[in-house]
């Protein structure tokens, strides 16, 4: 529940309902989407097998996708645990098990509208990325919208399902069914519920399991994508796309029980750090070395080039301290050295495109397993003439393979924890989403600005500010000719 005034990312009733799954009972995480928590600021209950309600407090707000971890009041939960309550931990798939093929069997365990739980067989349509006409609309407001995910649709969707999650009869879950926020033709909001496989939000629990007060980080491109048939892209290639990146489509494709189709850059966020480098029509082949035939393929490369690059920290770090040790006390980390191992939210690398040519078939069948270690990058970035913090990414462009180089962007949790509001103001630091909205030249002026800027979230009425004409989603540059800085 939220302070209607204070909504951000809610609905315009400041509350919401939802299905999450205790991923940790030891900790009390809890794993649901950003329907039932679209912010951090507010209040949160969880309901524990209907038993007990606990407060509980926002961890992590998925920047990119449908997803949000919340912890229960420690406590509070202990408290349960030691009245026996039956609280035990869900088991998640793994391996080929954490995602799912069209024409499979899973059973759909939930709750529905009244709160009753309650399981049914179902079976999976589809698993594919929503592209052209079948993409999450653009908001009229700054939300979030979801993409570059896979999503897994039912074909016999029970009609009163609430929320829940996929599972094989042993229990294990392959799938968290939830629910998104969108907006329909008429320009309505409206919710509709389709399925996050396991492999998507597993390692995302793992590492809040291993370190829970350790911030959460996840890399991006800056860039959206969508599916494109093989068939369609290769009758305008001339034969020129690589056979070896099409056997490995074709591998996963028939695996997944899907027609073959790759991944193409449909836009990119102005100012971010593919712009420059990307372009909107690019294909992605491989990035790292390692071969792009879905979106999980982009995620897993992402986050191998963000292991590598936190070892590589790790390691200079260490290297610094013994050096320091050496030198009688010598202050360390200065210079050079400590702009590399510094951490950029929105890195931009070196400039420059990177080379232009057709690569040879190895360098795009590279194993999967390989990570971004592939072209000498020192071990931190990709491989390719980028700079060691950079990734190298091959792409499809105008009937050529192309090399280009970018630093990915480290994003945190997508909430806002300080809002102001002054003279009916409710004020916040400009959000991603609208970055995503706005065009390259107020992209330029917010960017200009320490902290990105001031935004206007709402209006009050009868407020003295209501009564200057002044509406929500601008922007406060300068009070009394003075500089908003953040």
């Amino acid at each position: 529940r939220t302070d209607r005034r204070l909504c951000t990312e809610a609905n315009y009733t400041g509350s919401a309902e939802g299905f999450g799954l205790l991923v940790d009972a030891d900790q009390g995480l809890v794993l649901t989407d950003r329907h039932s928590v679209p912010q951090s600021l507010g209040d949160v209950e969880v309901t524990l097998a209907g038993m007990a309600t606990v407060d509980a407090e926002v961890l992590f707000v998925h920047p990119l996708h449908n997803l949000a971890i919340v912890r229960c009041d420690t406590e509070a939960f202990k408290a349960l645990r030691k009245a026996k309550v039956p609280l035990l931990s869900a088991s998640l798939a793994k391996g080929q098990k954490a995602s799912l093929r069209g024409g499979e069997g899973v059973h759909f365990v939930g709750y529905d509208n009244q709160g009753n739980t309650f399981s049914v067989p179902v079976n999976v349509a589809a698993v594919y990325l929503p592209s052209g006409r079948d993409e999450f609309p653009l908001w009229d407001v700054p939300r979030f919208r979801e993409r570059n995910l896979e999503i897994v649709v039912l074909a016999d969707t029970p009609e009163d399902a609430r929320g829940g999650v996929l599972c094989d009869s042993s229990g294990t879950v392959r799938a968290l069914f939830a629910a998104f926020d969108m907006q329909d033709n008429e320009r309505q909001e409206t919710t509709e519920a389709y399925g996050i496989a396991a492999n998507v939000f597993g390692p995302l629990v793992e590492a809040v399991r291993l370190q829970p007060d350790a911030p959460l980080e996840v890399c991006s491109l800056d860039a959206e994508l969508t599916a494109i048939d093989v068939a369609t892209l290769a009758r305008g290639a001339n034969g020129l796309l690589p056979k070896a990146w099409l056997q490995a489509i074709g591998q996963r494709c028939g695996r997944q029980g899907q027609m073959p189709r790759a991944l193409r850059v449909h836009r990119m966020m102005p100012t971010g750090v593919s712009e420059g480098r990307l372009c909107s029509g690019d294909v992605l082949l491989s990035i790292g070395g390692r071969p792009i035939t879905c979106s999980m393929d982009l995620e897993c490369a992402l986050a191998d080039w963000l292991r590598a690059r936190r070892s590589s920290t790790a390691s200079r770090n260490g290297g610094r301290k013994r050096s320091q040790s050496r030198a009688g006390g010598r202050a360390w980390g200065t210079g050079a050295g400590r702009r590399g191992a510094g951490r950029s939210s929105a890195g931009r690398g070196s400039t420059g495109r990177g080379k232009t040519g057709r690569s040879r078939s190895k360098d795009i069948a590279g194993s999967a397993s390989a990570g971004i270690d592939g072209g000498g990058g020192g071990g931190d970035g990709g491989g390719g003439s980028g700079g060691a913090d950079e990734l190298s990414i091959r792409v499809f462009r105008d009937g050529a393979e192309v090399e280009v180089a970018v630093q990915p962007a480290i994003l945190g949790s997508d909430e806002d924890a300080r809002i102001m509001l002054w003279a009916g103001l409710v004020l916040r630091r400009t959000p991603r989403v609208m970055l995503e909205r706005c065009g390259q030249a107020v992209a330029q002026v917010l960017l200009s600005q320490p902290g990105r800027g001031v935004l206007v979230q709402h209006v009050l009425g009868g407020s003295p500010a209501d009564t200057r004409e002044l509406v929500a989603h601008c922007f406060l540059l300068e009070v009394d000719g003075q500089p908003v800085r953040e």
